[in-house]
Formats: C-alpha cells, structure tokens, sequence
C-alpha cells in the first residue's frame, strides 16, 4: 500500500488530504474539511475505503498556498499528486516475471 499525505502550506504546514493507492488501478482520495480535526487514521481509512471503489471525491474550490509559498487552487494539488500516485502504483504494483 502506498500513502501520501496532502499538505497546505500557510502559517504552517497542515494537512487537508491523503491519497492511497492498493494497486495499479485501485487509488482512494480523501480530503478534510478545515474544520475537522485531522488524524492520519481516519484519513487513511477513508481512503482505503475509496480505493476498493476507485472514488475520488469533489474538490472544493479553494485556494491554498503549495509548497513553494504561491497561491493555487487545491483541485490542482489533489490532481498533480493523483497523478503522481499513478506513476508510482505501476511502479510498485508492477507484476514480477
């Protein structure tokens, strides 16, 4: 199983969102609201849940500040490391012969 935690960059660094990925073809998203608390637990069982049925939930059309201090929408983190998490799931969950 591969994780990766999604983060804001702001005042401080606090994460909004996990992705999991159970194989190839089978990746999970879930994304907090700012008022939630977060905890990777529940975090990641949400996701995992979301793998089973390849769900990826609605984006909120939000602003947050990425890693580099600019400003961006979070639809474009959460599809920047999707895609991200492809390329490593057919990495990871390749087939041996």
């Amino acid at each position: 199983m591969l994780i990766k935690y999604l983060y804001e960059y702001g005042d401080q660094k606090r994460p909004f969102g996990v992705i999991v990925a159970l194989g190839p073809d089978k990746i999970g998203v879930a994304l907090f609201n700012p008022k939630d608390t977060f905890t990777k637990k529940l975090g990641k069982k949400i996701a995992i849940g979301r793998a089973k049925f390849n769900i990826i939930p609605h984006v909120p059309d939000e602003f947050v500040y990425d890693w580099t201090g600019m400003l961006v929408h979070k639809e474009e983190i959460v599809d920047y490391e999707l895609g991200r998490m492809e390329v490593r799931a057919e990495k990871y969950f390749k087939e041996k012969v």
